[in-house]
């Protein structure tokens, strides 16, 4: 730390003044970053539970982000009232984050404005920046609301001071974050004190271990028998599978039929599926594009020549009138911008007499995300993780003997997006939503209308910090030139679900000298305006609102029937699959019913034991059922990619892995399968080796019924060869004797000894 001197008679300067303030910083905070090194930690906060039920009380504290520190001076009271959850069951965990911020402080000083030589004083009072603070302030994270409500996870680079439980009463708890908070030396001093005692203890239990495996070695005579090291091997084996370690040869290799990668699909021989299991083929099949029967039905609203919702009308749910003041939406600097638009999420169901439910659903969790592409993007729909900072990898489904059911777990996925260029002025709108419904447009009041330039108006979601998420886009909308005029102005949008507890901001984008109407004195405390000029950063307005209208559905009926194009198949279907998009928030619901041919009545696709299409069916009606409220239903997209696919399976089986290598050359070699739904009445299954392109039978097969369920068998076939060898494949050849009555494989481990 520097020392600044006045000891000579000199003429000081005002920087002399002003170092030494930022030295005494400089030094806290090399001390703070270098010695002590608290990343994205606090200390002293605490919060409480304020005098009204919706809020809490944050108190004085400091914020540690690595390198500075930031105080929290001034306790506050935090309204957490628009967060909460609409329903008594549900709760909702939010966190509350410490955010740093550094302001310039002015104040009036006195100064001298006469000019050299000074044979008079004529001093000025100004406002000049005199005291640079930093603070640190409260955001709010959210998590998911649910009647199991669970915290949420906290980005490493922040500082999370507390989690509060919301009720649709209020607050119900608050949470201390410890892992946050700044430890004191006297505290860790406690602490390592207990941990010395306990490792005194461990280095005593581990010379008693010692002694007494001395003496158990003394004991042993032989190693552990053959089927304890079958038992390890393939426990290691899974493992590797479970944990996506990296390629390496071992002499074993395991895999639970979930994905394509280790089987071969395209060799000559080869005539089986992989869909969650090792799959019977199909040997006759359609796949259809899922279609209205009836479009000018006055039951059903069509938007963009795809999204089917109930027939509704639309209505003004929320009106900012015009205002005052207004807003050009153009100026001087373009931004050229790639606004990333989101696809609403897709769900898979399948159904049907031979579907069945694959017990190895549970090692999804080892692949990555990669259950969404295989299970709910079907008919080859390409999808990607995009680049942002947390994409969604799940779905959520339920799962029967006859149907199983998946779903995203987010209304609008990051898996399929589309990149929209825009160049323009751009000014955005935030505004809260209380409830679910469905956005059917935004209308703006245009008080000018240049001479040129199309409007561009993009619905987008909020970040945690309030400013509209440009990369995160629901739906846009273009008004052409031509159609612009003062007065309201409607920007379509087709279909936007809406979900409480989140903010939704809309922007614009224009190169037009257009002008829209704008509120002064803060007349929308829900919402803030912005303003961007990069296209990435935006600078909120404190005083100023967008005049804007919300134009959403207000349904018929609540309850409403959409009948599809039937589908047939010849000679008949066991099995139906479908692929589409939906939204269904809240409590609406959309759920499926068919009418096979030779029925009198819509039967709803569930686990039911009697299943419609067990009698192979060679023409199927279905139709799917919309539930909802006034204000809420749900939607289904009837594009390209919507598809339906009826099947029946064959009664031959043959799956071939691919070529797998190990690490040692091997003679002898073991493959061992799990079959589930299997009958050895009605079924086989022999496991065999490809080796140089020959099909090697086993010398022994071995079945053995599992303890856990007493459909499923575990078949272990054992090889003998003529010559070492270091590369072979798996084979599976499985037959039935009913097309009704199929078994599949869910798992294949190949063992070289």
């Amino acid at each position: 730390m520097d020392i600044i001197k006045f000891n000579e008679a000199e003429i000081v300067e005002p920087e002399d003044f002003t170092a030494i303030s930022e030295n005494a910083r400089d030094d806290f905070d090399e001390n703070a970053a270098k010695a002590l090194g608290w990343p994205a930690h606090y200390s002293s906060f605490t919060v409480s539970q304020a005098a009204d039920a919706d809020s809490v009380t944050i108190g004085i504290g400091r914020y540690y982000n690595g390198s500075a520190t930031y105080n929290h001076v001034e306790a506050e009271d935090l309204n957490l009232e628009v967060y909460k959850p609409l329903v008594a069951s549900d709760g909702r965990w939010v966190a509350l984050l410490a955010r740093a911020n550094e302001d310039t402080i002015n104040k009036n000083r006195r100064l001298e404005t006469s000019d050299e030589p000074l044979n008079s004083s004529e001093p000025v009072t100004q406002s000049v920046p005199k005291v640079i603070t930093r603070t640190a302030s409260i955001t709010v994270q959210l998590g998911e609301i649910s009647p199991t409500a669970v915290k949420p996870t906290i980005d490493e680079d922040d500082c999370c001071i507390a989690f509060v439980l919301l009720k649709s009463t209020g607050v119900e708890d608050i949470v201390a974050s410890e892992d946050a908070r700044v430890k004191s030396v006297y505290e860790i001093e406690i602490r390592l004190q207990a941990a010395e005692a306990n490792i005194a203890n461990i280095n005593n239990s581990v010379t008693t271990i010692k002694t007494d495996v001395a003496g158990i070695a003394q004991q042993i005579e032989d190693g552990p028998p053959p089927w304890l090291t079958y038992q390890l091997v393939r426990g290691q084996a899974e493992i590797r599978e479970e944990l996506d370690m990296p390629d390496e040869a071992f002499n074993y290799k395991s895999d639970y039929g979930l994905v394509k990668d280790f089987w071969d699909l395209d060799h000559p021989n080869a005539n089986f599926r992989i869909m969650e299991g090792i799959r019977f083929p199909y040997v006759n099949m359609s796949n259809d594009r899922i279609e209205l029967l009836d479009a000018a039905s006055d039951d059903i609203v069509i938007y963009d020549n795809k999204i089917v919702m109930p027939a509704h009308a639309r209505v003004v749910r929320f009106e900012l009138p015009k205002g005052g003041s207004e807003q050009n939406l153009s100026n001087t600097t373009y931004s050229v911008l790639t606004a990333i638009e989101k696809t609403v999420s897709y769900e898979s169901m399948r159904y049907g007499e031979t579907i069945s439910v694959c017990s190895n659903q549970a090692q999804w969790r080892a692949l990555r995300g990669r259950n969404v592409g295989e299970l709910v993007y079907i008919n080859g729909q390409e999808y990607t993780i995009t680049k942002k900072e947390k994409p969604h990898s799940g779905y959520y489904g339920y799962n029967l003997k006859r149907i199983i059911r998946y779903t995203e777990t987010k209304t609008y996925t990051d898996y399929i997006t589309t990149e929209v260029g825009l160049t323009g002025a751009i000014y955005a709108q935030t505004f809260p939503c209380s409830q679910y419904g469905i956005l059917l447009g935004v209308q703006l009041y245009f008080t000018h209308v240049g001479s040129t330039g199309d409007v561009t108006l993009c619905l987008c979601e909020v970040r945690v910090d309030g400013t509209p998420d440009f990369e995160s886009v629901l739906k846009t909308a273009t008004v052409a030139h031509v159609d612009l005029r003062e007065g309201w102005v409607e920007f379509d949008l087709g279909a936007v679900a809406q979900e409480p507890g989140n903010r939704y901001g809309w922007f614009t984008v224009t190169t037009g000298n257009h002008s829209i109407s704008m509120t002064t004195g803060n007349a929308f405390p829900e919402g803030t305006s912005f303003a961007s000029t990069d296209g990435v950063w935006a600078q909120g307005s404190n005083e100023n609102d967008l005049s804007h209208r919300l134009i959403m559905a207000e349904f018929k009926n609540n309850r409403t029937v959409v009948p599809m194009e039937p589908v047939s198949l010849e000679n008949g279907m066991t099995e139906i699959q479908m692929a589409y998009a939906a939204v269904q928030t809240g409590s609406a619901s959309l759920s499926w019913q068919v009418k096979p041919v030779g029925t009198d009545e819509w039967i709803d696709m569930d686990g039911r034991e009697d299943n419609p299409l067990a009698t192979k069916p060679v023409l199927c009606a279905y139709q799917a059922v919309l539930v909802g409220t006034p204000d809420n239903a749900p939607f289904i997209i009837l594009d390209a990619d919507a598809r339906i696919i009826c099947g029946r399976m064959g009664t031959d089986m043959v799956a071939i892995t691919e070529d797998y290598t190990f690490a040692e050359t091997t003679d002898s070699v073991s493959l061992v399968v799990y079959m589930d739904e299997f009958d050895e009445v009605h079924h086989t299954v022999a496991p065999k080796l490809i080796v140089g392109g020959s099909v090697i039978d086993a010398d022994a097969i071995d079945y053995k019924p599992d303890r856990e369920s007493d459909t499923r068998v575990k078949v272990t076939a054992n090889f003998t060869l003529g010559a070492a060898v270091t590369t072979l494949a798996g084979r599976i050849d499985a037959t039935s004797d009913s097309d009704i009555l199929l078994p599949f494989g869910e798992s294949i481990q190949i063992n070289a000894f």
